[in-house]
């Protein structure tokens, strides 16, 4: 396979033009790897090409192609570039070795081209033989794909290389079936044995139709140009001058942009070229297996999908169902998809190194000591055990080393952005620990799924409230709120007085008592809020910082950060370093070089506050975060195994876990009970229910007048004055409706005389004398029923 490949072409422009017996010639240069099998199919499709085209004896063509051929290994091309030579380690007795080498070369060839484009340093790579017996490509679990220049050249390929690349996938530009190809095929094939006699396989490949097409693509613009000069001067074309006179500048500027924009109908299907860029056909997706390859599916860059298909059209039919493909069996001999996991982290002879950060005072999380007899580095916390649980969750065993990572300028302090920076340089293949996954950090790291709470929140102290003020249980209700409380229970009361005043003795009697009776059932439903005893020393951040209070925060943690980018003042913040110092500095508090507030992230404000729910209280998150995770390097396959592992975690012992490490008290949400909230309550939140209450207590009274004014209809009819029915009406108001005396009567024609023997006989008898007559038409029985002169006396 060395020689498989090679510099395999380069077209030269050279422009030189010569006439011969009539027949001008546009010479240009082709540069071959004469040795390669490429070099060698090239070559002829090259020829033929031409001379299909311009057929013999050039059917009357004035102006043709000549090319130049010329080994790309002659140092007349090579020793104008200063070669960077680059180590390549290769087991060059392997298949594996073998190809790598095949796609290094055809990398470099492709990008600085023939003789290099101007190019005056290149990378020339020298390849080292590793002698490696270890590297299996075609054993179960591996999968290997190939690009589209391997993949075309794998018919070159003996039967040891093919079964070295059994269940290799490949891809390459699909080439649909035509006669036209077929016969070309034919003709092709003898013409290369006439060639090289001494080749013993000969196969027209993509290469050598591609490079048929492109002298055909040339040859018509060249053609196309001459069109235009004819139509220009006006005169045919055996007529125009000699193109030898005209400019190599001028006819590269003519023939250039014709080359570079052309579409024509070749071996290959549609030849189309854009801007120089020749347009992607359907790609063939190809399986090595048996003797050679079989095909699984056409890739189409129109619909970005796959296709059974093979036609010869651009539109294919997508689809999405794996059954509508060719079966791939790979390597190993087996229908079975390799896992992502087994490359190459379930290697038992890989080990993973994995950073922890030096000790910082959270022991609870994570704490990091050395074996100072065996050097190596050994760590517990919640953290840790995070991490036991993911690993034995994974579907292999992943084996690991833990390092440490510290800082030797300032003990106290961790910069855990520098820490995940050791992945990205590759000093760890992993950190695990209290670490926040940010997004900044996500430019250098991958990280897995979160396994704590996110945000950053306040814990303030609680704070007893001691005031004394006979009047504080009204601070839960704004005044307009008491007001509006206030008159509602006096217009209840009155409602319930005029609907109880004549059934109810209790409502009865002089008037002062009837008035108090109504305030006193009035009030004697107000129920008094409940004034709590704690409250929090600060509700929010601005608060805080509007006062000028001290704020302190973790060191080394991204929170300093983000409070100075809140306008926290540098000389208002203070950092710490242990659950001990921040209990310490809530106790002392800003006037006694303590602090008002701690600003750190949801966990480990939990453990504290878990510790003392008493004594402090966690307000609302002021900043969102993704919370802790692993931090492995870009693209690495751990990533998603370790996120289900996590998953599977969360949902089973992470629970138990945290209760190991912080304690079953971790919830502290009887806390909030016991608490008191100073947000004044406003009239608004109560409208609907006094609404209720008011239409409730108006409905009933104005039931209640109807009712009472339908019993004394006959007052209201009467033909006594307003003032006459209105004291009448009164006075039946005012009486006690359950009462039955014994009554007397006498009626003359000015008067009745109602005697009523009970105890309030003299009272009663005083109001009646005292009221007016009434019109000689009328009089009034017991109950206060107005009767005509005509109406019967009742006995």
């Amino acid at each position: 396979m060395q020689n498989l490949v090679g510099k395999y072409l380069v077209i030269v422009f050279a422009m030189m033009t010569t006439k011969i017996n009539g027949i001008r010639e546009v010479g240009i240069g082709v540069i071959l790897d004469m040795d390669s099998n490429v070099g060698k199919s090239c070559r002829v499709s090259i020829l033929m090409a031409l001379e299909e085209f311009y057929g013999a004896p050039y059917n009357n063509f004035t102006t043709i192609i000549h090319p130049h051929f010329h080994d790309s290994k002659s140092s007349n091309f090579e020793a104008a570039s200063v070669e960077v030579g680059i180590g390549v380690i290769l087991d060059m007795d392997s298949n594996v070795g073998k190809s790598c080498r095949v796609s290094i070369l055809m990398a470099l060839e492709e990008f600085y081209g023939a003789p290099y484009n101007n190019f005056t340093t290149i990378i020339h790579p020298h390849f080292h033989d590793s002698k490696s017996s270890n590297f299996e490509a075609a054993s179960v679990g591996y999968a290997w794909i190939i690009t589209d220049v391997l993949t075309g050249l794998l018919h070159y390929l003996d039967r040891q290389d093919i079964d070295s690349m059994q269940g290799v996938i490949g891809v390459k530009p699909y080439i649909p079936p035509s006669d036209q190809l077929n016969k070309f095929e034919k003709k092709w094939r003898k013409r290369f044995y006439k060639e090289y006699p001494e080749m013993d396989r000969a196969q027209l490949d993509m290469f050598g139709i591609w490079y048929y097409d492109s002298i055909f693509a040339i040859a018509t613009a060249l053609q196309r140009v001459e069109a235009e000069l004819s139509a220009t001067l006006n005169r045919p074309m055996e007529a125009l001058p000699d193109l030898a006179s005209i400019e190599t500048s001028q006819l590269r500027s003519r023939i250039l942009p014709k080359i570079q924009n052309i579409r024509l109908k070749g071996l290959g299907g549609d030849f189309h070229v854009i801007n120089g860029q020749l347009q992607t056909s359907p790609y063939q997706i190809v399986n090595v297996f048996g003797n050679g390859e079989k095909q699984v599916g056409l890739w189409n860059s129109m619909n970005k999908g796959l296709s059974n298909q093979t036609s010869q059209t651009h539109k294919l039919d997508y689809t999405t169902n794996i059954y509508d493909l060719g079966t791939i069996i790979w390597p190993g001999d087996t229908p079975k998809i390799p896992k992502v996991h087994e490359i190459p982290y379930c290697d038992e002879n890989m080990q993973l190194r994995v950073g922890v950060p030096a000790n910082s005072g959270f022991v609870e999380f994570i704490e990091v000591y050395k074996d100072h007899k065996t050097n190596e580095i050994h760590a517990s916390g919640l953290c840790m055990d995070i991490l036991y649980a993911v690993l034995d969750a994974l579907p292999c065993r992943v084996n690991y080393k833990l390092f440490l990572y510290e800082t030797h300028d300032d003990k106290r302090s961790r910069d855990y952005n520098e820490f995940v920076y050791q992945v990205f340089n590759g000093t760890y293949d992993m950190v695990i620990g209290d670490v926040t996954i940010l997004s900044n950090r996500s430019n250098y790291v991958d990280f897995t799924l979160p396994y704590s709470q996110s945000g950053v929140a306040i814990l303030v102290p609680l704070k007893a409230d001691k005031r004394k003020n006979a009047w504080i249980f009204m601070e839960p209700l704004e005044t307009k709120l008491w007001i509006t409380i206030g008159a509602f229970f006096i217009y209840t009361g009155f409602v319930v007085w005029v609907i109880e005043h004549r059934g109810n003795k209790e409502f009865r009697g002089p008037p002062n008592q009837q008035v108090g009776m109504i305030f006193w059932f009035s009030f004697s439903t107000l129920v008094f809020a409940h004034i709590q005893k704690l409250q929090p020393a600060f509700r929010t951040i601005n608060e805080l910082i509007t006062r000028g209070d001290y704020i302190g925060y973790q060191s080394g943690s991204f929170v300093e950060g983000l409070l100075k980018d809140m306008s926290v003042q540098s000389d208002r913040l203070k950092k710490y370093i242990n659950f001990f110092e921040y209990a310490q500095a809530l106790s002392n508090g800003s006037q006694n070089g303590g602090v008002s507030a701690i600003v750190d992230e949801v966990p480990y404000l939990k453990m504290l506050q878990a510790k003392n729910c008493s004594k402090y209280f966690m307000l609302d998150p002021i900043y969102k975060t993704a919370g802790f995770g692993f931090a492995l390097p870009k693209g690495s396959p751990l990533v998603a195994e370790f996120s289900k592992a996590i998953l599977k975690v969360v949902e089973g012992p992470l629970t138990n876990l945290t209760n190991k490490w912080i304690g079953d008290g971790v919830d502290c949400s009887e806390q909030d009970s016991e608490l008191q909230d100073f947000d004044k309550l406003t009239l608004a939140s109560f409208k609907g229910l006094f609404f209720i209450a008011g239409l409730s207590s108006t409905y009933a009274l104005v039931v209640f007048i109807f009712m009472f004014l339908y019993e004394n209809k006959d007052i209201l009819m009467s033909e006594s004055s307003m003032h006459e029915k209105l004291t009448a009406i009164i006075r039946n108001f005012d009486e006690d409706k359950n009462k039955k005396p014994a009554v007397l009567e006498t009626m003359d024609d000015s008067h009745v005389q109602v005697e009523v023997v009970d105890d309030n006989q003299a009272h009663d008898e005083e109001n009646i004398t005292q009221a007016p007559p009434l019109s000689p038409r009328t009089s009034i029985d017991h109950q206060g029923v107005p009767l005509s002169h005509d109406s019967p006396v009742r006995s």
